[in-house]
Order: C-alpha cells, then structure tokens, then sequence
C-alpha cells in the first residue's frame, strides 16, 4: 500500500491539496539477469486532487537487488491510467524503493539421516 497527503501553498499564492491511496501486488518472474532479480506489478487506486476523486490503476515491471536476508533494493517503470477525468489520461513513472521483510524463519537444516 502506498499513500501521500500533500497539503501546501505555492509562491504563486495557489494551494495545492492532493490524497492518493494505492494497493499494488508485485510479482516475482523467477528470472535473473545476473543479480537482480525480475518482477512485474500492478496495481489500483484514488488520488483527490483539489476534490477531484480519479481512479487510477497501473502496470510494470522491474528489478530488485537483494542486499540481505531481509533487505533489497527495488526499482520499477510503470504506467498510471488515470479514469476519472473527462479524457483518459496516462503518466509514466520510476520508482525506487529501499524494501525490508518483516517475519519470517530462518530455514531449518535438514535432519541427520540415522545411523546404520
């Protein structure tokens, strides 16, 4: 999940009010290129821009360097499809993300074969 809320005023005397809420599910393509591995992703939202409520969705694709067991580094294009406004209107974007893992166990090494 991702959110912004910006709230501020210009030089120019303007204010600017923008909320934006998205859910995204990456998916990992199992494929290396050296050592990043691949993925795509996708995903749908609101943003409210001065009260104009839009949805949004958005397709793409990157790479994610793992650092650690628990750390990776994760950078994406992407393609935002905004459907709210009177014209469908689209944004391409780049992203990047320092990505930590919460949870999980260390795996367990196998169990000695019993002897004979």
């Amino acid at each position: 999940m991702s959110t912004f809320d910006l709230d501020s005023n210009t030089t120019g005397g303007g204010e600017i009010d923008i909320d934006h809420y998205k859910f995204d599910l990456i998916y990992d393509l199992g494929v290396n290129l050296g050592a990043l591995d691949t993925f795509v992703l996708g995903g749908v939202g609101n943003s409210n821009f001065g009260g104009d409520n839009e949805t949004l969705w958005d397709i793409g694709g990157g790479v994610s360097y793992k650092i650690s067991d628990k750390w990776s580094w994760r950078t994406a294009v992407r393609s935002f499809q905004y459907l709210g406004r009177d014209h469908e209107d689209s944004d391409v974007g780049i992203d990047t993300a320092l990505v930590y893992r919460f949870g999980g166990k260390s795996s367990r090494p196998a169990a000695a074969a019993p002897a004979a």
